[in-house]
């Protein structure tokens, strides 16, 4: 993963739906916990069955409650500050058929999307990996969970 873009916030809303649907990461928070005498302690998710360790932890009788959320937190991607999950992003939605287009004015990074005759275009970001996300999210929210896409958000083809 890539450590040096972990911000200690909370997760947008674009996101959480990129991280979850195109990067496949986990954000429930059902979870059990156990402690193995020789690996230490785990915690696996109830709904998705992704498995984590937590470590520095081996020798303790009790896991903190803080310290399991932190572990937890360090496996959610902070997608629109990482280039590298940026990129993987692009490449998850040219995998579904999307083409995907930046767009930059004056060091800012729009994205525009496309796929059949639906198009999107976002707002204007200070990095490309945010613009993606957004992108991604715009997918999520208006092609895939609703087929008939908002005329608000339609961006008219220059042909």
């Amino acid at each position: 993963m890539d450590g040096e873009y972990k911000a200690d916030r909370a997760l947008s809303e674009a996101e959480r739906l990129v991280n979850v649907r195109y990067l496949g990461h986990c954000l429930h928070e059902n979870r059990s916990v156990w402690n193995s005498r020789t690996m230490g302690w785990f915690s696996r998710c109830r709904d998705c069955r992704v498995e984590i360790q937590v470590d520095g932890y081996t020798q303790a009788k009790h896991l903190p409650a803080d310290v399991l959320a932190h572990a937890w937190s360090q496996e959610h991607v902070k997608t629109a500050a990482s280039p590298v999950n940026g990129a993987q992003l692009r490449y998850a939605l040219e995998r579904e058929g999307w083409r995907v287009q930046f767009l930059g004015v004056d060091g800012r990074t729009a994205c525009e999307v496309r796929k059949g005759g639906t198009s999107w275009r976002t707002r204007f970001f200070d990095t490309q990996a945010e613009a993606v996300v957004e992108a991604g999210a715009m997918t999520l929210r208006n092609y895939t969970l609703n087929p008939c896409a908002k005329p608000s958000n339609l961006v008219q083809s220059p042909h």
